[in-house]
């Protein structure tokens, strides 16, 4: 009987070390998606922006996607999921050891993003938003010169 706790405990064990080395793994694959639907989300916007006539309720829906993925940002990273974890990823490791200046560039994308998602609740003329997606844009490209793998 004490052998088979042996193994069950040695099982057990080998299946949290196991759990924890995915871990990262799970990380960042949600990072990676949730960047994608930030992507997406801006896209979205600008593509309604620039056709012309944009749908106001595509935009603003869009634009309050945005804001609230903006916010999550700072979470998506956190330690143990950068580049020393052997896992292919974008960030570079300057989001850790540059912590500061991340969360200050991340808070920066989630204030241009709140911003855009208040006028886009009030109207969806591009000469009003343009500006505030310009904001956003410029925020993004911040963020990624300093702290994303440029491929």
């Amino acid at each position: 009987m004490g052998s088979v706790k042996i193994i069950f405990l040695l099982s057990a064990g080998i299946a949290l070390v196991s759990a924890a080395a995915a871990q990262p793994k799970v990380v960042i694959s949600a990072r990676q998606l949730g960047m994608k639907q930030v992507g997406k989300s801006f896209k979205t916007i600008n593509d309604q922006v620039r056709s012309g006539s944009p749908e106001a309720a595509v935009v603003k829906a869009s634009a309050s996607q945005l804001a609230a993925l903006a916010a999550k940002v700072p979470s998506w990273f956190p330690a143990g999921t950068g580049p020393d974890t052997g896992i292919k990823t974008a960030a570079k490791a300057e989001i850790w050891t540059r912590a500061a200046n991340f969360r200050a560039k991340a808070a920066a994308f989630a204030a241009a993003t709140r911003n855009l998602a208040a006028a886009a609740a009030k109207t969806s003329d591009p000469g009003v938003l343009e500006p505030q997606i310009r904001r956003v844009g410029g925020t993004c490209k911040s963020c990624h010169t300093a702290f994303k793998l440029q491929s």
